[in-house]
């Protein structure tokens, strides 16, 4: 114990358990690129290399303007990491067939770790700090520094950073005048910013480094770069205009209302989750004293999942021992036996946590449901115990019946934990990230059953011979016991009754399996909204900023705050990439039920105010979210081109989405963009003696986005840009103004030169594993959606279907768990029928659990959940719970008939004998679920459908091991012997 306790505190805790996700992402940047040149250029040729990817599962990719992503999903149990690294040979192999002038694509793992903890938003108080690069600059070398120091934490990631740039303006009457243009003013400054690097000069027998470097580190290097005209010498800052200025903003965070940075906190995979929140209380305590001009708030903290489920685990313990301590003294009279409960569970806790750090296993959110269902079955297997020992003392010394009474038992308690590691440890078969997250539930219920029968077996009894008296007081036969008995007999004459209300609440049980509705996971409540907003326009930051601020006036006093990552993210690490007209919000509102009601609300605005703008909200996303895609639609359509590679035109595809609106009426056409394309006259180029490279340039000058070099700044690289006017001004009014020199000296208009035609494109094209396809998502889903579908899209010819969405994970988790639950059943009729060598007696045990399954789903449509992953397992464990009742009575039943007494009176004796132990190990866990029913928190709605099957399952189940399992055992023994009214309990 000594060792369990010492090992226990060097458990790691973490919010999940560490497995790898089967899922590699591909992350592709091309900034001047539309979506249909990415697609065409870049996504395509990656996907088609990708798809040779060995244990590839499933492929979507996304193309939008100036970035693509391509998700990976693998078959469960790859090796995440060969297959990381045959990605980036994929990708190098691609890199022939794209752009020369694009980034190599990143190539990203996903992990658990991923998953940020928290984010942190940092805010100037006041307006008089409100300098957005000065932030930037001291987050970046600060705020985020500290906090990587900190041993927990990975990465920190930050997002709505300012960087400046330095934009020369040339004076253009001036240049003209000097006879001089752009292209030799930036030459000038190129070759004032120059770093050779190190030369070695020999001097005899001693050499030196000689640094050859001309560099600008500046402005006022920058302003006194030297330029020579026609002889003459000029500083640049007498030839133009040289400002330092924020960078086009693409993207910003809002909280409140007020520009600041957010970072997303990441913690390294051993990490101790509590550890790390103490931590980050000191550190965040530490900032707010050390720089009182900032705010900082923390947002999103997935910690707190793990610190209820620590506290469920808590409270599972106390009720646990609470209730059956009030049950074993309302059974018993006896104040000494109920710290039999209190020492023994807490010494079995200590020892499945000396288990866990021998495995490796971590205490996390998952391995302490593990250990909430296995304190339970500890308990069991004590008041199991302290009532044999208690009813061999009524005919032994107290020394000889805590051998025979533990001895007694101990053989089914043993079967008993075989049944229940029979139950639990097929989970594990079940295939996607929900088997692995289900590996340390399974082994964490085994470890602790284990801990349970050491403790039992050993322990329990020397406590019971030190606290228990030698003397037990003859028990008179209480209303329990009469009425139990009399509903024995009952049945046993009237056994064909029961079966007939056996075959009715089967058949019942059934039609609710119809009715209930399935999901993946509980939908869980938050006071948290996530709004995502696609503008549809082609706006600014700026204008991004004050659409939002003028929803969260809108909003007023309905939310608490409003927090709005803005344009295109800035994370290194990030799921998925977002244009600049995007704005990705989280919405705080008073309570859970105020959050439903403004989804309605937020909706209505903007489709009021803002006609072009899609929106979708959703409740926040929890880890679980992220890791089952519980946000994903029901039925997503693919609809592919039949003759081509591509999809048509967004006025091609008009009829396609007429015929699928008679299906889905809200679909419409995917959101597209507007955008210039401008085409460059290559005849008239050559006709008047243009460089196509100086109209180029000339273009990129027009559009402040010419960079000739960079200026080293401390340890951060600003761009230098010749900069075109600093005024704003009209697009068509400034290439028509803009003149440009040919070979000959002549300026000629640049209008001249290029033709500028509006074009409308997909905003973004979307990939899967057949190609480039129009997706086509379904909120509501019905049977036979599908059918339909692929009626009004194949009707043609011209195109062809497939479907996916979470209604097909889901489909595939329940199906792979009712296979489980035959596996189960399989595993469960072996093992019995090696306890009892029988090949009958197995059945009827087995046969008392459709009736738990009955009660637990009843239960579960009384209270209005759905049949998803949690109350299947509670399903299971129910099974397991009633298996085990089932076992000890036909464990006594038999040791009656082997003693010499008829069928009907070893029925009726050990029905008596085994009534405590089964009602008092039913009460003691119905009694510790049934807080969950009155409680709140994500804890509770987690455990809610757990509770509901299992107190349901129990209810029903525990009838029936008591009364239809006697009847089962009469109706298949041959041998036929009357009651007699004498027959005694």
């Amino acid at each position: 114990m000594v060792l369990s306790l010492f090992f226990g505190r060097e458990v790691p805790i973490s919010l999940l358990p560490d497995i790898p996700i089967p899922k590699i992402s591909i992350q592709v940047s091309a900034s001047e690129k539309t979506a249909r040149v990415i697609e065409n250029t870049i996504t395509r040729p990656l996907r088609n290399q990708l798809l040779q990817l060995h244990h590839l599962e499933d492929l979507h990719s996304s193309s939008r303007n100036g970035s693509a992503y391509i998700d990976l999903t693998l078959r469960h149990g790859t090796d995440t990491d060969l297959s990381f690294i045959e990605a980036n040979e994929k990708v190098d192999q691609a890199m022939s067939f794209l752009p020369r002038n694009i980034d190599r694509p990143r190539v990203i793992k996903s992990n658990i770790s991923d998953i940020p903890v928290f984010y942190l938003a940092i805010l100037p108080k006041n307006e008089a700090n409100e300098d957005l690069r000065q932030l930037s600059e001291f987050t970046e070398k600060v705020i985020k520094r500290r906090l990587e120091q900190e041993e927990e934490i990975a990465f920190a990631d930050l997002h709505g950073l300012e960087y400046p740039e330095v934009i020369v303006f040339p004076n253009q009457n001036l240049l003209q005048s000097l006879g001089i243009n752009e292209e030799e003013l930036a030459s000038a400054i190129s070759n004032s910013n120059i770093d050779v690097g190190n030369v070695i000069i020999r001097d005899g027998q001693y050499q030196y480094n000689v640094e050859l470097s001309n560099k600008i580190e500046k402005i006022d290097d920058l302003k006194n770069v030297y330029v020579s005209i026609q002889n003459q010498i000029y500083q640049l800052k007498q030839l133009a205009n040289i400002v330092v200025r924020p960078k086009d903003k693409r993207s910003a965070y809002t909280f409140e209302g007020k520009e600041g940075i957010i970072m997303s906190v990441r913690k390294k995979d051993d990490a101790n989750n509590f550890s790390l929140k103490t931590k980050m209380d000191t550190l965040l305590a530490d900032f707010k004293l050390s720089y009182p001009d900032l705010n900082f708030k923390v947002i999103n903290d997935q910690s707190e999942v793990l610190e209820i489920s620590y506290q469920n685990l808590r409270t599972s313990l106390l009720y646990g021992i609470l209730f059956s301590s009030i049950i074993l003294f309302f059974f018993f009279r006896e104040w000494r036996l109920p710290l039999l409960i209190i020492i023994t569970v807490p010494l079995g806790l200590l020892l499945a946590l000396g288990g866990f750090y021998l495995l490796g296993l971590s205490i996390n959110i998952i391995s302490i449901s593990g250990l909430i269902l296995g304190v339970g079955l500890m308990i069991d297997n004590a008041i199991i115990i302290i009532d044999n020992i208690r009813q061999e003392q009524n005919k032994l010394a107290l020394n000889e019946a805590i051998t025979v009474g533990t001895k007694d038992v101990l053989k089914p308690l043993l079967s008993s934990a075989m049944t229940t590691c029979s139950v639990f440890l097929p989970l594990i078969l079940i295939s996607g990230i929900a088997g692995a997250l289900f590996y340390d539930q399974a082994i964490s219920i085994s470890i602790t059953l284990i801990a349970s029968l050491l403790v039992s077996a050993v322990v329990l009894p020397v406590l019971a011979r030190i606290l228990m008296k030698d003397k037990n007081p003859s028990e008179k036969k209480g209303i329990w016991d009469k009425g139990h008995h009399k509903a024995v007999v009952f049945f046993l004459k009237n056994r064909f009754l029961l079966l007939v209300i056996f075959l009715i609440l089967s058949a019942l049980g059934i039609f609710l399996i119809s009715q209930i509705n399935r999901t993946a996971f509980p939908e869980l409540s938050t006071d948290e909204l996530e709004v995502s907003i696609d503008w549809n326009e082609n706006i600014g930051i700026e204008e991004s900023i004050i659409r939002v601020n003028q929803l969260r006036a809108y909003l007023s006093d309905d939310i608490l705050w409003l927090s709005a990552i803005i344009g295109e993210k800035q994370f290194i690490l990030t799921a998925e990439e977002s244009s600049i007209n995007e704005s990705q919000l989280l919405i705080k509102s008073k309570s859970s039920e105020e959050a439903l009601s403004l989804v309605e609300s937020i909706t209505a605005y903007l489709s009021q105010q803002f006609p072009k703008a899609d929106s979708k909200s959703f409740r926040k996303k929890n880890t679980f979210d992220y890791l089952f895609s519980t946000d994903e639609y029901p039925l997503i359509s693919y609809a592919y081109p039949s003759q081509s590679s591509e999809l048509p035109d967004p006025e091609e595809i008009q009829p396609l989405v007429d015929d699928i609106k008679t299906v889905i009426p809200e679909f419409e056409v995917p959101p597209v963009d507007e955008f210039l394309n401008l085409t460059i006259r290559l005849d008239i180029l050559e006709e008047y003696g243009v460089s196509y490279d100086a109209l180029l340039s000339k273009l990129k000058t027009i559009f402040n986005a010419n960079a000739i070099t960079e200026m080293r700044s401390s340890d951060r690289m600003i761009p230098i840009v010749i900069g075109h006017s600093m005024e704003k001004e009209d697009f068509y009014d400034a290439i028509h103004k803009t003149l440009i020199q040919n070979k000959n000296g002549n300026n000629i208009p640049l209008g001249q030169f290029i033709s500028v035609q509006k074009r409308r494109d997909y905003k973004s094209i979307k990939g899967t594993l057949a190609g480039e396809a129009l997706e086509i998502p379904s909120i509501n889903y019905r049977e036979g959606l599908e059918d339909d579908l692929r009626k009004q899209i194949t009707k043609d010819g011209d195109f062809f279907v497939s479907f996916g969405g979470s209604i097909y994970q889901t489909r595939k988790i329940i199906s792979q768990l009712w296979r489980i639950l035959l596996i189960v059943f399989i595993l469960l009729y072996l093992i019995l029928a090696a306890q009892f060598e029988s090949l009958v007696q197995p059945i009827l045990v087995l046969v008392d659990v459709p009736l738990s399954l009955f009660g637990g789903m009843l239960f579960l449509w009384i209270g209005g959940e759905t049949l998803n992953l949690v109350s299947m397992v509670g399903l299971i464990i129910t099974a397991g719970i009633i298996v085990n009742d089932a076992i000890l009575k036909l464990d006594m039943i038999n040791k009656n008939t082997r003693s010499g007494q008829s069928v009907d009176e070893a029925i009726i004796h050990a029905s008596g004998r085994r009534l405590r132990p089964i009602v008092m190990t039913s009460i003691t866990t119905i009694l510790a679920f049934l807080p969950v029913l009155f409680s709140s928190g994500i804890g509770a709605e987690i455990q809610k459908p757990l509770a509901l099957t299992v107190i349901g399952g129990l209810v029903v189940g525990t009838l029936s091991s008591l009364i239809f399992l006697p009847v089962l055992y009469r109706i298949f023994n041959p041998k036929r012997v009357i009651l007699h009214k004498s027959t005694k309990t």
